[in-house]
């Protein structure tokens, strides 16, 4: 079975289209070029699916990184 981290790298590599050891803290539209409005919600959309969670709208606006939905994901109960 894979990590929670690795899980949290698979689908954010999946939707970016990067590979997914590549995918860290760092990890921002800043440094990834298809991470725009469109992927951005596809992201939530899938973290969602994937750990079973639901992230409040105001709090997915202010992501700006990888780092930043570990933040939101660790305070729904999932050890990244």
């Amino acid at each position: 079975m894979a990590s929670e981290r690795g899980r949290f790298q698979r689908v954010l590599g999946e939707v970016l289209g990067i590979d997914a050891a590549k995918v860290d803290d760092a990890t921002s539209p800043q440094t990834v070029k298809s991470w725009n409005s469109m992927t951005h919600m596809k992201l939530v959309a899938r973290l969602e699916g994937e750990f079973g969670v639901r992230l409040a709208v105001r709090e997915v606006i202010r992501v700006k990184s990888a780092a930043d939905f570990v933040r939101l994901l660790s305070a729904q109960g999932v050890q990244l």
